[in-house]
């Protein structure tokens, strides 16, 4: 039997985190414990094949975890699963990692946000704002607003701006990508080249340009003056380097490799199989 498009009509949510370390794991032990407090029985699901969290869970909840993993399971089996499983009053779905992290680095495949879609769950998103203000808004606007770059993204784009665009892009692709920029640029609008790894030449539409009264430009730190690039790395000593010191900022590193596997960096970089910084050691 076929699940995937049955109209579910169990009561559920998910607990979703921006990244791991948010406190997933004690934001749903709380909704759990609140909803028992209330009278109601809950059933919790854990995303992933994760066997810590689940035992915190089925502890408040008095019912065992039961897991959600597309990886494993399938599609159809994990919603299966689901039904199956979701006798209780409400169903209590704790998500793995980040919103859209799962198999790989291309895909959303077996994620949380793909599990929330499978089984069509409102979400409840988990962030850390412990060093951040007004800045926090624009991480859970991003989250909500995913665009990949294998799907139609400038059409994407446009629907989540109500057709105005956007006001700012920082191009680290170039190539083909140059004409999606330009259809997403807002009026007045500013393009800024960083990069071209996809390609120094494209098709460039200045009639668009000139009917939004946009403007782009290009910067490369190669092409600088020794002094330019001083007052650069002096500038970056005093104003950046403190946050790294402080936790206002964090680098992501996705791996790292002695400096004797140098090709096999190299093959893993081409694969674009990381998310964040491959680094080397001696």
């Amino acid at each position: 039997m076929n699940f995937i498009h049955k109209e579910l009509k169990i009561p559920r949510l998910v607990v979703a985190g921006a990244t791991s370390g948010v406190g997933k794991t004690s934001v749903t032990s709380a909704i759990i414990y609140g909803i028992k407090k209330r009278g109601y029985s809950v059933q919790p699901f854990k995303v992933g094949p994760d066997y810590i969290d689940p035992s915190y869970l089925s502890s408040i909840s008095k019912n065992n975890a039961k897991n959600l993993d597309v990886w494993l399971m399938g599609e159809n089996e994990l919603v299966q699963s689901f039904v199956k499983n979701s006798a209780s009053d409400i169903s209590v779905i704790e998500g793995v990692m980040g919103y859209y992290d799962g198999f790989g680095g291309k895909t959303n495949y077996a994620s949380t946000h793909h599990v929330a879609s499978l089984l069509k769950t409102p979400t409840v998103l988990v962030l850390d704002a412990s060093k951040a203000a007004r800045s926090i808004a624009a991480t859970a606007l991003g989250l909500e607003h995913k665009v990949l770059g294998d799907q139609d993204w400038p059409t994407r784009v446009l629907e989540i701006t109500d057709g105005l665009g956007v006001n700012i892009i920082l191009d680290l692709v170039g190539g083909a990508y140059l004409k999606g920029n330009q259809k997403v640029l807002a009026s007045r609008g500013r393009h800024i080249v960083v990069g071209v790894p996809a390609g120094a030449k494209a098709e460039f539409d200045l009639q668009s340009l000139m009917v939004r009264r946009g403007s782009i430009r290009g910067t490369t730190l190669r092409a600088r003056s020794l002094n330019e690039k001083v007052d650069l790395a002096r500038a970056f000593d005093l104003e950046v380097l403190p946050g790294f010191e402080t936790g206002e900022l964090k680098s992501v590193i996705d791996r790292v490799f002695p400096a004797g596997e140098v090709q096999a960096a190299h093959r893993y970089m081409e694969e674009n199989r990381n998310f964040g910084k491959i680094l080397l050691t001696w």
